[in-house]
């Protein structure tokens, strides 16, 4: 009895097994070509043999890989594989479905006919965003996500290492320009520049020539294509490399972005059939440092935690890599997403089952299973080995975020101590955060950083870099050290002003107006120094600017006010009559010359004031025309730069500055010329404030050429205004103290140059002129001779006043009992006439016959009425100045 249960039971079992229903699936993958899947295939059958031994999933139906085929990743090849299998009479049922058919080119001509075969197509590795057309491809299902988000990728990669110039580099097929497209686009509106060149699209033919492939200006390069034809662009590289004896372009400094999904070795040569590239894996790994992935695809977040599909990741990956070993097979990334595939149909089927289906009577000749078993596709939703599988309406995968890759040897340590393996491998480094597509966010996974990334620094990309440059090094050293010269002397004068201003020599060149001379040559020092202020920082700079602006126009207008007043006092004395005390007031004091000079200054800063606010002097960052665009030791190409003193409206400036300045130099260049004929050594400052003006002259040209024409040269116009002011003050303190420094240290009491002076003029009838002036003697020629006819009217005998052209002449006096008074025209003679009678009182004709003596009175002083011998008393007191 027993015995005869057992065995009914055991038939029961064998019926019920037998009466399960198969589902035949098709299984297509690239063995070879560009783009190899091969390793899938482990993966493959481990899901349908978890499946088949799974009591909650398809009950009563059993998975059958019906046939497997390769594609080669070929297109033609491709359609080999599909349509035999559907052609022959074969004594299965139909193929549900078909899964492949390995690389994207493979994928889309089967893609696109299966449906009139009424099967599902499901993809486990085809990324192409054309796929994603629904109405293209009604059928069509995948568990790796498009690339729809490869250029937020990129451009987050762009954002974090400041790239701003990417060359993309794409292969010649749709599945590729379609991306480049949309990079192109994305890129572009956040201002990256992408080249696009002769070298921007290379042919599937492995034989073609690769030309113009690097620019040499461009630095980081996305190759969007196969990994057989990345390696192509690589071994390129290499030849180049080898070929660049000069290294002009440095490829071991290049960055290089491939695509996540390429196996692993890619770049072997043992990995490839049919190469023909005379490249070793060597001459490719010296890139593969400076390398980045993005990788699409999704990956479990936690490996250990469980899945609906029978297995973890940790245990999928263990298995996975025993099946591998076994079958001699290459590992491949998408055999997570293989695995997931065959899950994601069998719970579609599932579904349709407990809705009552009947997969059992299922005819590629009738749609009615087929378009059931598609409606699910949008429902598809569980944890896979792969993470969340979750499809669209469009039957296309919702990718997570992200991740970027980074190829490592051993040498590379990230922060937690983690090194890198023996070989060449791609670790996750960082994930992109797509949440906000217009914003995508790079982040580093924990111990990951700029550092460990880029040990060497982060690449640059190739963009000619702005450098901006300073002043050269040498130009600060002696600016400086003549600035601190140019102080010490100002220094110098001052004292010397302070100590001796109670000497007569000193007094005659007004003491007072002194302290305003030095304090404008020490404002003019100091411009100077920030002339050449050696600084990159645009707000010091931008400080040195306003600073200096000021200093120049207060330092230069102070001196040069003083020596233009000085020059106006000097021509006001000899052109006008100061016989009489009323006449003598109209000599301008010191004071008077004081309020001159500050209306001068009060004009200058008016005009700065507009010109800095209205014409907005800043600091303006302009191309240095001085140095040649350089490379830096990376090979970038460097374009110099400084940062300069400007404004927007340049020409007014100048037109409105330097025309006034340029007025007043030419008052003080007429006023020299008429006064060039003083020549008096007691009071001959005023032969020194004309060189200044001359001086000061020729240096202003000088200033205004530059000013048109240096302004974008930093070191020639530092070097040559720092180089007028210097100069100017210089040549303004050394004529106005070193000769009264040089008189007093040869006379220090400053006497004997005044009794020099009245024994050259001659002061009374009898008295030697010096023989050798001809211009004084026919001065004192021309006024005797005006004398004698003012007398010959008067009716008195006419005397003869006719000096004598000798070694030693005299004039003899003539008595007459009355004349009339002196006409002033008599006051330039080099002598003074004093015309007496014995028995009767003396009359004086007391005049400052040469120029420049008795017109230096001051006022409130009156000349002695006595002809004398002695100097006149304003002389004396040196009380004279200019």
């Amino acid at each position: 009895m027993n015995v005869g249960v057992s065995l009914l039971l055991l038939a029961v079992l064998c019926g019920a097994a037998m009466a399960q229903e198969v589902i035949n699936i098709g299984f297509i993958y690239s063995g070879s070509g560009q783009y190899i899947t091969a390793g899938v295939q482990p993966a493959v059958y481990l899901a349908v043999e978890m499946i088949n031994n799974s009591t909650n999933i398809l009950p009563g139906y059993q998975l059958n890989i019906s046939y497997t085929r390769d594609s080669e990743c070929d297109p033609a090849q491709s359609q080999e594989a599909f349509f035999p299998p559907q052609l022959s009479d074969q004594s299965g049922p139909d193929n549900i479905a078909i899964v492949g058919c390995g690389c994207s080119l493979a994928t889309e001509p089967i893609a696109e006919v299966s449906q009139y075969w009424n099967m599902i197509h499901m993809s486990y590795a085809s990324s192409s965003d054309i796929l994603s057309n629904g109405d293209r491809f009604p059928n069509f299902w995948r568990t790796y996500p498009t690339e729809s988000n490869l250029a937020n990728s990129v451009l987050a990669l762009m954002k974090q290492y400041n790239w701003k110039q990417l060359k993309i580099i794409s292969q010649n097929e749709p599945i590729f320009t379609s991306s480049t497209e949309t990079l192109y686009r994305t890129l572009n509106g956040f201002g990256v520049t992408v080249v696009r060149d002769g070298g921007s699209l290379i042919s599937s033919n492995s034989e073609s020539s690769l030309n113009d492939l690097f620019t040499p200006e461009v630095r980081v390069y996305m190759l969007n294509m196969y990994p057989r034809h990345a390696r192509r662009v690589l071994c390129e590289a290499a030849r180049a490399k080898k070929r660049m004896a000069s290294e002009e372009l440095r490829y071991e400094k290049y960055v290089w972005i491939t695509l996540g999904w390429y196996g692993n070795e890619w770049w072997r040569v043992e990995r490839l059939m049919n190469d023909t590239l005379n490249c070793t894996n060597q001459d490719v790994e010296q890139f593969l440092p400076n390398t980045l992935a993005v990788i699409q695809a999704n990956t479990a977040i936690n490996e250990s935690s469980p899945t609906n599909v029978g297995l973890t990741a940790e245990e999928f990956q263990s298995e996975y890599n025993r099946l591998l070993i076994e079958e001699g097979l290459v590992y491949e990334h998408s055999a997570f997403h293989a695995y997931d595939a065959i899950w994601t149909l069998a719970f579609a089927m599932n579904s349709f089952i407990q809705d009552g289906g009947n997969l059992a009577s299922y005819s590629r000749l009738n749609s009615s299973i087929y378009d059931s078993l598609n409606s699910y596709r949008a429902n598809t939703d569980f944890i896979g080995v792969s993470g969340q599988v979750l499809l669209n309406e469009n039957g296309t995968r919702v990718a997570n975020n992200p991740k970027i890759l980074k190829y490592r040897d051993s040498d590379v340590t990230n922060n937690c101590g983690k090194s890198g393996p023996m070989s060449i491998e791609r670790e996750r480094i960082g994930y992109v955060n797509v949440l906000n597509l217009s914003d995508p966010i790079y982040k580093y996974f924990m111990c990951e950083d700029d550092d460990t990334t880029w040990p060497d620094g982060v690449p640059v990309d190739g963009l000619p870099r702005n450098r901006t440059v300073t002043i050269l090094q040498p130009l600060v050293i002696v600016y400086y050290t003549l600035t601190g010269i140019g102080l010490i002397f100002a220094l110098v004068c001052l004292l010397f002003n302070i100590i001796f201003r109670n000497r007569k020599i000193v007094k005659l060149i007004s003491p007072n107006l002194n302290y305003v001379i030095v304090f404008g040559c020490c404002c003019n020092y100091l411009a100077v120094f920030f002339f050449v202020f050696p600084s990159l920082d645009h707000d010091l700079v931008q400080f040195a600017c306003h600073i200096r602006l000021w200093l120049q126009a207060i330092g230069y207008f102070s001196s040069f006010g003083v020596i233009l007043f000085k020059m106006l006092r000097v021509y006001i004395i000899f052109k006008t009559n100061t016989v009489s005390k009323k006449k003598r007031s109209k000599i301008p004091k010191d004071w008077q010359l004081f309020l001159g000079v500050c209306a001068m200054l009060l004009i200058i800063c008016l005009i700065l004031a507009v010109v800095v606010v209205a014409g907005k002097y800043e600091a303006v960052d302009v191309e240095d025309k001085e140095l040649p665009p350089g490379r830096d030791e990376n090979g970038t190409l460097l374009s110099y730069h400084n940062l300069v003193c400007s404004g927007p409206r340049d020409i007014i400036w100048i037109a409105v500055v330097y025309g006034y300045i340029l007025i007043t130099h030419l008052v003080a260049v007429v006023l020299a010329f008429l006064t060039r004929k003083i020549n008096i050594k007691a009071l001959n400052d005023y032969k020194y404030i004309s060189a200044i003006t001359y001086i000061s002259f020729i240096l202003l040209l000088i200033m205004l050429v530059s000013a048109l024409t240096l302004d974008e040269f930093l070191n020639a116009d530092a070097a040559v205004f720092s180089g007028v002011f210097f100069i100017f003050s210089t040549v303004v303190l050394t004529l106005t103290f070193i000769p009264k420094m040089v008189i007093l240290y040869k006379d220090p009491k400053g006497e004997k140059i005044f009794q020099r002076s009245m024994s050259q003029a001659g002061t009374i009838l009898g008295n030697q002129l010096p023989e050798d002036d001809s211009s004084r003697y026919l001065e004192l020629e021309q006024h005797c001779k005006q004398l004698e006819g003012r007398l010959a009217k008067s009716g008195e005998v006419v005397p003869t006043f006719r000096p004598r052209a000798e070694s030693s002449f005299k004039l003899k006096s003539t008595s007459f009992s009355s004349m009339p008074p002196p006409s002033p025209s008599y006051r330039s003679a080099n002598m003074v006439l004093s015309l007496s009678q014995p028995s009767t009182p003396t009359h004086t004709i007391s005049s400052a016959l040469k120029p420049g003596t008795s017109d230096y009175f001051t006022e409130g002083e009156e000349r002695n009425s006595t002809a004398s011998s002695t100097e006149p008393k304003e002389l004396e007191d040196g009380k004279l100045s200019q």
